[in-house]
């Protein structure tokens, strides 16, 4: 018998894609703290828990995949993410990758948050490769899934673009 609807095919159900772009910015004066994925919520809660600075949704003016959906999408289907390049469009290049923060955290249903290294340890600062002055390309294998958040830290009057090298 034919399958004529083709659901054995992944890339009829957007599974392959190569890449996606997630752009943010700030426009105000002060710093602002984002958060990425974490489609289950509980990196947040736990993040407020412990006493730290909460991040806000990330939104996704003139990305190439609304915040929303990326974080709808590893409910079912984990993002494997090969690579990123991360690069400042406007503002203190020097500044944005210097002070502010570019965390993985993964949440636990018993309460345990994993930060940094603990995620991927390819994706320590230490390890980034600076392409030229305005981006970072940071490597290593990831696998972004319901209970995996993305913190990133921007600072005032700067614009960013993440780009997300697919497996």
């Amino acid at each position: 018998m034919d399958n004529n609807l083709n659901f054995d095919k992944d890339e009829y159900f957007g599974l392959g894609q190569t890449a996606f772009i997630v752009k943010l910015q700030n426009s105000s004066v002060n710093e602002s703290l984002k958060i990425l994925f974490d489609a289950d919520g509980l990196n947040k809660l736990l993040l407020n828990i412990g006493g730290l600075k909460i991040p806000t949704p990330a939104d996704s003016v003139g990305s190439s995949v609304s915040t929303l959906s990326l974080a709808n999408t590893t409910i079912s289907n984990p993002i494997e993410v090969k690579s990123i390049l991360y690069r400042v469009t406007t503002g203190s290049a020097e500044s944005q990758f210097g002070k502010q923060p570019f965390d993985f955290v993964k949440s636990n249903i018993d309460g345990q948050i994993f930060r940094g290294g603990d995620v991927q340890p390819n994706f320590l600062k230490r390890n980034w490769m600076f392409t030229n002055d305005e981006m970072v390309e940071i490597q290593g294998d990831l696998t972004i899934d319901s209970t995996t958040g993305l913190i990133i830290g921007l600072e005032p009057q700067t614009n960013i673009e993440c780009t997300f090298i697919l497996k």
